[in-house]
């Protein structure tokens, strides 16, 4: 799921960003080198960008461990894996700041 939100904190957004949920609320989402889990299963993602090997080497140490998304809020990332401001730059989502969801490809 792809989901359109704007960056939290500002009245008017300037920025808005299309970013593919990961976990929502409860879940338990870590990163490790060879990629993505939620509550303990690697994911399998087939849209992440293939050109470069995705490069998770520089997560903090909390999502190398593991970290509870909180209620309310989401976790997003661009499958444009190297070159994403996403959560693991920004943090959760919260729920509130989501505009709209993407349909089609």
């Amino acid at each position: 799921n792809a989901i359109s939100y704007n960056v939290f904190g500002t009245e008017q957004p300037k920025d808005y960003y299309i970013k593919r949920v990961i976990a929502v609320a409860g879940d338990t989402v870590q990163i490790k080198e060879d990629g993505v889990y939620v509550n303990g299963k690697l994911l399998d993602e087939p849209y992440v960008n293939n050109e470069r090997e995705p490069n998770y080497n520089g997560v903090s140490q909390d999502l190398k461990n593991g970290v509870t998304v909180p209620k309310d809020h989401i976790f997003v990332m661009g499958d444009n894996r190297n070159h994403s401001k996403d959560s693991r730059a920004i943090g959760f989502v919260p729920v509130d700041c989501i505009l709209g969801k993407v349909i089609g490809t």
